[in-house]
């Protein structure tokens, strides 16, 4: 029962401070990007209701960025308080031992991680294709929702085994207009299928005004055809505009089957696998820089409010950093790519445990 009360009390606490972090490096980088709103509004004309519009759509992406920086800065206020006001000297004079103290805060830590890691899946990917949209209609530009000369390829296994290039693709009415598919077998291209529109329509894909070419080793037996079903391609419109996105808009698991599906070069492969991981280590941020800042927060001196902002300043510059040299090193093949999108993680959080381990002695 006391260490349930302890448990609520200490992440009663947090709760302000997170807050207060939210707004103010929330409003921070809101700021920053509402000035560069305006300046595009100067420029082309667009009303202030649109730039409100194009702030709203932006706020997913910032929110990601702005929670691990408000739960590293009310931890470090919030442990800060209770250390400076020796209410922490009284619970381990209590029993609590100093793992037990922070144990709250890492739950916390984890918990947003969980929650940032969900808006940047499932909210930021709609979110930045709704704000490309509406940027390209704020400046004048007509909106078309065709994907032109559209590339979709298939393996079977590391084997290229099909090739589908489109003049224009409409992912929202499932045609493709002049259409080229190629396909493969042991290397050799085995028929080639050429038509007028490839359509989408009850659950398969159908030809329309096309011939089919087959090579054999010797010949090649062009047919005709007004119209047919073709079955091979597996994948639905939703799936394969998925693949047409630029990897930056797309989720982790679209990322992933981007990767898997198009089987990039080694080189492109490992930025875009640099890119998937950094999509799953920097939510998790939340949790590294509360291991970072408890046991730092917990030391006896008393630290203001400004002083605690600082802190946390330091400590973000410093991830970033960190990030910004992971990723480098990691696409340009000196570290592997786990390794470069996890670096800042890494070496933060085991400075934390370090200051862990020394807080215990």
């Amino acid at each position: 029962m006391r260490l349930r009360i302890l448990t609520k009390y200490i992440t009663k606490e947090l709760i302000g401070p997170f807050f207060f972090g939210m707004c103010a490096f929330g409003g921070i980088l809101m700021g920053v990007r509402f000035m560069s709103f305006l300046r595009l509004a100067e420029r082309h004309g667009i009303p202030f209701s649109t730039v409100l519009k194009l702030l709203a759509l932006d706020a997913p992406g910032e929110l990601v960025l702005g929670i691990p920086m408000a739960m590293l800065l009310a931890t470090i206020l919030a442990l800060s308080r209770l250390s400076s006001n020796s209410e922490t000297v009284a619970m381990r004079a209590g029993g609590l031992s100093f793992f037990r103290l922070t144990l709250p805060v890492m739950v916390v830590g984890l918990i947003m991680s969980g929650v940032s890691f969900f808006i940047s899946e499932s909210v930021v990917p709609k979110a930045m294709t709704l704000l490309a949209i509406e940027k390209d209609r704020a400046v004048g530009k007509k909106f078309d929702a065709n994907i032109y000369n559209y590339n979709y390829a298939e393996y079977d296994g590391e084997q290229l085994s099909r090739m589908v290039q489109a003049g224009s693709f409409n992912p929202g009415t499932g045609r493709m207009s002049d259409v080229v598919i190629i396909e493969f077998e042991n290397k050799k291209v085995t028929r080639l299928i050429s038509a007028e529109t490839l359509v989408w329509l009850d659950e398969g894909w159908y030809f329309k005004n096309g011939e089919v070419k087959l090579f054999r080793e010797d010949s090649v037996i062009p047919v005709r055809f007004a119209n047919g079903y073709y079955p091979n391609i597996k994948a639905s419109p939703k799936e394969m505009v998925a693949l047409a996105k630029d990897p930056e808009e797309m989720s982790y698991w679209e990322l992933a089957a981007y990767i898997e599906k198009t089987k990039p070069k080694p080189e492109q492969k490992r930025q875009l696998e640099v890119d998937l991981y950094t999509k799953l280590a920097l939510p998790f941020a939340c949790f590294f820089l509360s291991l970072l800042a408890a046991p730092v927060a917990l030391q006896s001196q008393r630290r203001s409010s400004s002083a605690g902002f600082g802190l946390s300043f330091l400590f973000i510059v410093i991830y970033y950093f960190l990030m910004g040299f992971g990723s480098m090193l990691g696409k340009k093949g000196v570290i592997p790519p786990l390794l470069g999108a996890w670096l800042q993680n890494i070496v933060l959080g085991g400075f934390g445990i370090y200051q862990f381990i020394r807080a215990k002695k």
